[in-house]
Parts: structure tokens; C-alpha cells; sequence
């Protein structure tokens, strides 16, 4: 809020302060719960990083509400065809557990293989193999078009939410994955 709009509001006659703060106390607690997540992920993404603990997929995304999860499916269903997005969802949830785990354990290891490959470059054979995975382990998802991966590429890259869970792996992870994909679908072409 503009601190002319504060100064209005503080001054006019009928403002009551408690019933000011208390949203607003509310409104902070929400952030420093968000926040506090946002650490504990970045914490185990270091430990797992220094490989002292292993990560889950869950885990490396732990930043993300269920309800920011929501958000982030709604806004892709406005972003893509609604319809690609509602049947991805779908597919996902007829999964049974172990195939979730096996497809969430690769993620982790494209990740992984992914950093481990950063200083080879985007465009190096290695990372463009990765990335040839990383397209493949989509398909238990969604078959994604060329747009369609430029724009996840973008994505992770755009969308602070999604740049703090991949800079929390690597510093530089979602450049460096916008990079390696517009590499790999140039090469598609």
C-alpha cells in the first residue's frame, strides 16, 4: 500500500488500529511460514547438494504450498490448453505410489546429472543427452511440444517461485535450463 494511502488511513477519524493489525499480523504470518519452508528447503537442497542426505522430489519443491501447487496448475491451464493441464493432473493421480516415486526419484536424478553437467556449457553433447531424458521423463506428465517445452524452460526461469526452488539446487540452474532447452529444441528443428 502507498504510504500516502497509510497516512490517509492512520489520520481519518474512525481508523481502528487493532482491526488494522490484525490482518496484517495475519498477512505476516503467512509469509514467515512461506519463508520458513522456502529455508528448509534450501537447507536440505545444500545437505542433499553435499550428499549428506538424499531428496525427494517433494522435498526439493517442500517451498510450495499445496495450495500454491494449485496455483501453479491453474496458472498453467490459463498459460497452455486447459485441457492438456486437466489431463496431466489426471494421469498423475492414477499412478500408483511406487510408479510416483520412480517418476519423482528420476526427476531428482535429471536435476542432479544437470548440475553435475553445468560447466561442460548448454549446448554441451552432455547436458543436451540430459535434456533428451528430461524430455522423455515429461511424457509421464505430458507430451509437450517444442513451444510448449520453450515455455517451461521460461517458466522455471520467469516465475520466482519456480527460479528460488531451482537457484536453491544450483545458483544459476534456471538460466542455465533456459539456456540448455532453447539449445535442445534448435536442435529438434
Amino acid at each position: 500500500m502507498p504510504l500516502e494511502k497509510i497516512k490517509r488511513l492512520v489520520g481519518s477519524r474512525d481508523f481502528d488500529v487493532l482491526s488494522a493489525l490484525e490482518p496484517h499480523r495475519s498477512a505476516l504470518q503467512a509469509a514467515a511460514q512461506r519463508i520458513r519452508r522456502l529455508i528448509r528447503t534450501v537447507d536440505v537442497t545444500t545437505q542433499h547438494l553435499k550428499g549428506k542426505v538424499p531428496m525427494s522430489h517433494p522435498q526439493l519443491f517442500g517451498g510450495f504450498s499445496d495450495e500454491e501447487q494449485q496455483k501453479m496448475a491453474d496458472g498453467a491451464a490459463q498459460r497452455w490448453d486447459a485441457d492438456t493441464v486437466r489431463a496431466s493432473n489426471a494421469r498423475w493421480k492414477q499412478y500408483p505410489p511406487e510408479k510416483r516415486q520412480r517418476i519423482l526419484d528420476e526427476g531428482n536424478t535429471l536435476h542432479s546429472d544437470l548440475i553435475s553437467a553445468m560447466p561442460e556449457g548448454s549446448s554441451s553433447p552432455k547436458v543436451q543427452a540430459i535434456l533428451a531424458r528430461w524430455h522423455a521423463h515429461m511424457q509421464d506428465f505430458w507430451s509437450p511440444n517444442d513451444e510448449q517445452l520453450l515455455g517451461l524452460a521460461d517458466l522455471y526461469h520467469a516465475d520466482l517461485r519456480f527460479r528460488a526452488n531451482y537457484e536453491a539446487m544450483q545458483p544459476g540452474l534456471a538460466a542455465f535450463m533456459r539456456e540448455a532447452v532453447r539449445e535442445y529444441v534448435k536442435r529438434r528443428k
